[in-house]
């Protein structure tokens, strides 16, 4: 039986963090793997260190291309793929050493598609003490997009059917990649599960607030397809999904408001805010999120200045770590 897992791992210039990264693959207690480290382009010693780790394991296959961006990277590794399963592993990310075994153990058990498990941010290498009971729930795939805020986020804490892959590909020259193929993703699978356990770890570092507005509307388009989406053939979760959707414009609103507040789009933003408020006034969203959205609207200056304590909060712990 084919239950070899293809563990992507798009690099560009992480030599700094990649060691970390790789060791927690290949020191995986499952070792049905396929390990594909594709080197996008870098131009600090990130290449020498993945053809470093390809001597020693077997596993390990190596791509080294010209620079095209994440999605491209994790395109390329995808066409190599050859296991049942896929993941994906952000190269200035770890996981947990047990991840996979008993993740793919309960894809096998129960038959299912895609596996969901929990993420936390990190701003040190530090190990951090986590209590897994192996709790789970199994999701149906008319219920999927009710469990968004969960599922809906990024690739990297989920296992997929490798097979779901055949006809999606990441969006090239996008960022928000991951928002842009994940409702595609989660449409085709039959029966999701979502386990309790901590598996990924992701790394925080500076800069990784986005200053850039190429992030902010790629994705604005991102969710505003997963809406389109959603609401035509899942309309069912359509009002729980518009409460991402809403949080999801704030954070663009956020971003533009600490770093471009002159930028034209800011109304824009602010107006579509307003016409969607309800989802989150009539929901049982924290009451923090709805004092915050009352803020926003109406006393913006005020707004400002809490996101600007916020903000500083946050780069001040990066600096720590």
């Amino acid at each position: 039986m084919n239950n070899k897992l293809s563990v992507i791992v798009p690099i560009y210039n992480v030599d700094k963090y990649l060691k970390k990264c790789v060791d927690s693959i290949i020191n995986q207690t499952y070792k049905n793997l396929e390990i594909i480290l594709v080197d996008d382009g870098s131009t600090d010693s990130s290449g020498k260190i993945a053809d470093e780790y390809k001597k020693i394991d077997e596993r390990i296959k190596v791509i080294h291309k010209k620079n095209g961006g994440l999605a491209d990277a994790r395109n390329a590794g995808i066409k190599i793929a050859t296991g049942k399963y896929i993941a994906f592993v952000d190269s200035d990310d770890w996981i947990d050493c047990d991840a996979y075994r008993f993740s793919i153990e309960l894809l096998e058990k129960s038959e299912s598609d895609m596996l969901v498990f929990l993420a936390i941010s990190c701003y040190s290498d530090l190990n951090i003490l986590i209590h897994n009971d192996n709790s789970y729930q199994v999701i149906y795939n008319n219920e999927i997009f009710n469990y968004w805020n969960i599922i809906g986020r990024g690739v990297c804490d989920k296992i997929f059917l490798k097979k779901y892959w055949d006809d999606i590909q990441f969006p090239t020259g996008k960022t928000s990649e991951d928002i842009f193929v994940i409702y595609k993703l989660m449409a085709k699978s039959k029966k999701t599960i979502l386990l309790s356990n901590t598996y990924y770890y992701y790394r925080q570092r500076l800069g990784s607030i986005s200053k850039n507005n190429d992030v902010r509307f790629d994705s604005y388009e991102a969710y505003n397809n997963a809406k389109d989406f959603i609401k035509e053939n899942y309309p069912q979760s359509f009002d729980k999904f518009m409460i991402n959707y809403v949080t999801n414009l704030m954070g663009i609103y956020n971003s533009i408001v600490l770093y471009d507040d002159s930028n034209k789009f800011k109304s824009i933003f602010k107006k579509r805010i307003i016409q969607n408020r309800k989802y989150i006034y009539c929901s049982n969203v924290k009451i923090i999120k709805k004092i915050q959205l009352f803020i926003l609207i109406a006393f913006p200056r005020l707004y400002k200045i809490i996101m600007k304590i916020k903000n500083n909060k946050i780069q001040k712990k990066l600096f720590k770590s």
